[in-house]
């Protein structure tokens, strides 16, 4: 009877690993060994790419992965201001955004509105009116709480609610509106009012 002895190596050579990473497995075909405690590549320093507004997305080709506590950098977010006085009034500028506080530079927009008891007094719910006059029958003014212009630079839309009759306007001023109501026989007579005006503010 024979023996055979194979002898075993006392030290055996260790090499750098190679494992890379991948989308599928593959069997490898070197007849090297690693230690167990090899560190393995798996990372790099490569910083992320850039999130863009618009951009496409992509698989990617790296053969190494991102950390995970890895963080992108984000685009700057797009600022959009607040339309100015004056370009409210032009009325053109598309770049911007109308807030609350200038929509009624607008030439669209009413910059005064009321509505008038019979007895001459402010009835509350109003804007841009800051009180109102009776001096006599039918003689009513308004008084603005932001002037406008001129006295030629606004309008007045003015609505009887009681009764037939017309306006009298007595004048228009920057800062207050005076008009006269008659009934149909041309005596001065007083009237539930509504007012409305629309133009150019200081």
């Amino acid at each position: 009877m024979s023996i055979q002895v194979t002898p075993i190596p006392r030290l055996t050579s260790l090499t750098t690993p190679a494992f890379t990473l991948g989308t599928a497995n593959a069997a490898g075909d070197a007849l090297t060994a690693v230690a167990s405690n090899s560190t393995l590549l798996a990372y790099d320093a490569t910083l992320p790419d850039a999130i863009t507004y618009g951009q496409s997305g992509s698989a990617g080709s790296a053969s190494t992965s991102a950390r995970r506590d890895h963080a992108h950098a984000m685009a700057a977010a797009d600022t959009v201001s607040a339309a100015s006085e004056a370009q409210q009034v032009a009325g053109s500028v598309t770049t911007v955004f109308t807030s609350p506080g200038r929509q009624q530079f607008h030439d669209s927009a009413a910059k005064a509105w009321c509505y008038i008891n019979l007895d001459g007094t402010l009835r509350a719910g109003n804007y841009g009116v800051s009180s109102i006059e009776a001096p006599a029958t039918g003689s009513r003014v308004v008084n603005f709480s932001t002037a406008f212009d001129a006295g030629d630079e606004y309008t007045a839309m003015i609505n009887l609610n009681n009764g037939q009759g017309y306006i009298q306007y007595s004048h228009f001023n920057a800062d207050a509106q005076a008009f006269l109501t008659k009934n149909t026989s041309g005596t001065n007579t007083n009237f539930i009012t509504q007012v409305l005006y629309f133009g150019e503010q200081a």
